[in-house]
C-alpha cells in the first residue's frame, strides 16, 4: 500500500484480540492512539495499555492447533489502566475525606508485582511506617518503587477499599444462640459496615 497513513485527530482506544498467555479464551487488549499518531495497519505491532505487544489484524481463528477461538474476554489490566486514566482526569491522586485532604501514594516492594495504595494525610509529616489500604505494612527504610496512577498491577484489596461507597465484611463475631432443644451453640455472624 502506498501513500500516507491515516492520522488520528483525537485520542482513541482501539481494541485488538490476541492469543492468551494462559487458557483458551482470547484476550481483548486496548491500544491507545494519541492525537497525531498514525493508525496502525494490519500486520503492525503495537503496545497495549497493559504493555503487551500485539499484532494488529483480525482475531486469531484458533487458540491452539485444532481448537477454535470461540470466546473473548477483556484484558483486566488494560481495563484497569483505561478506567484509572478516565478517573485521573476527574479526580487526581488527591482525595478529600470529610474536611481532610488525603494524598494517595502507589507503592510496591522492589521486585514485587502488586501495587499497593497508601493514603497519607497531607497536613502531617510523613509517617515512619506506611500501611496500605489492604493492611500491608511497609517499615521505614524498606526500598519501595513509587508508581504513577494506573501503572502496574493493583492489589485487589487496596483497589476495592479505595472506592467510596463499597461495603466490606467485618470480622466475624461469635454469638450465642439456643436451639429448639434448649442447648446453646455458637454461630458466626458477619456484619457489614461502610468503608
Amino acid at each position: 500500500m502506498t501513500g500516507e497513513r491515516e492520522v488520528t485527530d483525537q485520542p482513541m482506544l482501539r481494541s485488538q484480540d490476541a492469543l492468551p498467555v494462559v487458557g483458551l479464551i482470547l484476550d481483548r487488549h486496548l491500544v491507545f492512539l494519541d492525537v497525531g499518531d498514525s493508525v496502525p495497519l494490519d500486520g503492525d505491532v503495537a503496545e497495549t495499555l497493559c504493555r503487551a505487544r500485539v499484532t494488529i489484524g483480525p482475531a486469531p481463528a484458533e487458540v491452539l492447533p485444532g481448537i477454535p477461538a470461540t470466546h473473548v474476554a477483556d484484558c483486566a489490566d488494560c481495563q484497569a489502566v483505561a478506567d484509572a486514566g478516565c478517573r485521573a482526569d476527574l479526580e487526581p491522586a488527591t482525595a478529600s475525606v470529610g474536611a481532610e485532604s488525603v494524598v494517595r501514594a502507589f507503592v510496591r516492594r522492589v521486585g514485587a508485582v502488586a501495587v499497593h495504595i497508601v493514603e497519607l494525610d497531607s497536613a502531617q509529616d510523613a509517617p515512619e511506617v506506611l500501611v496500605a489500604l489492604c493492611g500491608q505494612v511497609f517499615p521505614a527504610g524498606e526500598p519501595l518503587d513509587r508508581l504513577s496512577l494506573g501503572d502496574g498491577a493493583p492489589c485487589f484489596r487496596c483497589l476495592l477499599r479505595s472506592l467510596p461507597g463499597l461495603t466490606r465484611p467485618r470480622r466475624a463475631t461469635r454469638e450465642r444462640q439456643t436451639h429448639r432443644t434448649g442447648r446453646s451453640c455458637r454461630r458466626d455472624r458477619f456484619s457489614v459496615d461502610q468503608i
